[in-house]
């Protein structure tokens, strides 16, 4: 016997109900597969054991149930979809928040390591600059934020930037996007969304000899700095004193330090202002409120309407076209098609460029009053307006 060599323990294969093999030394195991017909599971070592334990379908929240067999006992995981945690996907990871608030975390909340940590969150705004984390003190602080709608992370040590990390991908689309930050003898920021087909991934060495430091902060505020008064009537202000972005309007989904779940039930109301479970996010071009043919865009708490021309205003109700001042002067070249005509290069005349009423100009000038071209021209009588070849416009003293 040569003790050596390494028996197929596969051949033949035990595995039964369609089960594949896999060779380990000295033994094997079987990957047992669902019937896609009769939808049953199988489980055990030789996959000869129908698992029962998703019989009565458990899971909440269309979370997906995986029923296994161990030590002679079935039980059933279920795997929660985006937005719900917990053995049975009841409890809700979804928080909206509203502006003008925050969600503080303190470390009784969460267990904090003295080691390698990370933080993840998935998040859905149309705000371009918003602040979406802080963690530290008046030493040493951590924010997560957007800026012009790109992800950016920065520490702070004794009042100094210390390092600087940003995706350039657009985060303000309204969209859910996960990002997550790793702090070990690197730091890691990456995105995960539509924005950045995929994964987006970026890294920098640390700014600190001890980079647990970090892991170790007592305080955290999600959504915006303690600046008001809480739902208790607890007062709190920005204890750091430091500059921030506005807060944030949006929601937030699945926050995890470490891998523990930060939700409304394990934060103390005297500790929150401004959030509230799920996310509250109102269709509000669902009433179709810009006329005139005009596109909606759904923003968080209102809605903007851009209007095609001639129509302006907030819901394309006016008539003027906008950016059009209703006193300007505008310049004129002569013509060189019609003598003794002036050519605006514009194949309208409203949109012509302007320059500020008074202005000693030695060129041609038509007066424009609310909106509409007077009867007086600078260096003859009157003026008329003619088509000219081309996108462009003449004036002709008549």
């Amino acid at each position: 016997i040569h003790c050596e060599e390494d028996i197929d323990e596969c051949l033949p294969n035990p595995c039964q109900n369609g089960g594949t093999c896999e060779n380990l030394p000295g033994n094997y195991t079987c990957h047992c597969p669902l019937d896609d017909i009769s939808r049953t599971f199988y489980g055990g070592e030789n996959c000869s054991e129908v698992l029962l334990g998703c019989n009565h379908h458990p899971c909440l929240n269309n979370g997906k149930c995986i029923p296994h067999f161990e030590n002679g006992q079935h039980g059933f995981t279920c795997q929660c979809p985006s937005g719900y945690a917990g053995s049975l996907c009841g409890t809700d990871t979804t928080l909206s928040f509203e502006g003008n608030g925050f969600l503080w975390v303190t470390s009784g909340s969460h267990t904090t390591r003295q080691s390698d940590c990370n933080i993840s969150l998935r998040f859905q705004t149309v705000q371009p600059n918003t602040l979406l984390l802080f963690q530290g003190n008046r030493d040493m602080s951590m924010k997560l934020e957007l800026l012009n709608s790109y992800v950016h992370l920065s520490i702070q040590v004794q009042n100094q930037s210390k390092v600087l990390l940003y995706i350039s991908h657009n985060t303000s689309d309204g969209e859910w996007h996960l990002v997550e930050v790793i702090f070990a003898e690197t730091i890691t920021l990456t995105l995960i969304g539509s924005s950045c087909k995929g994964k987006c991934t970026t890294k920098t060495s640390f700014p600190v000899e001890n980079h647990q430091s970090i892991c170790a902060f007592q305080n955290s505020f999600l959504g915006g700095l303690s600046v008001g008064t809480t739902s208790n009537s607890v007062s709190v202000l920005n204890i750091y004193n430091v500059p921030s972005t506005p807060s944030f309007v949006g929601c937030l989904q699945d926050i995890k330090f470490d891998s523990n779940r930060i939700t409304l039930e394990n934060i103390s109301s005297s500790l929150s202002l401004n959030v509230k479970a799920g996310c509250m996010r109102k269709d509000w071009c669902e009433s179709q409120p810009c006329q005139n043919r005009g596109r909606c865009i759904n923003l968080w708490q209102g809605y903007q309407c851009e209007c095609d021309r001639p129509y302006a205003g907030s819901n394309c109700l006016k008539g003027e076209r906008s950016g059009v001042p209703r006193s300007a002067v505008l310049r004129a070249e002569p013509s060189q098609k019609h003598p003794g005509g002036y050519l605006i290069p514009t194949p309208v005349i409203m949109e012509v460029s302007a320059i500020p009423c008074g202005m000693i100009s030695p060129a041609p000038a038509l007066q424009i009053q609310r909106g509409k071209p007077a009867r007086k021209f600078s260096g003859v009588n009157s003026a008329h307006v003619l088509p000219a070849h081309g996108a462009s416009w003449c004036l002709k003293g008549l």
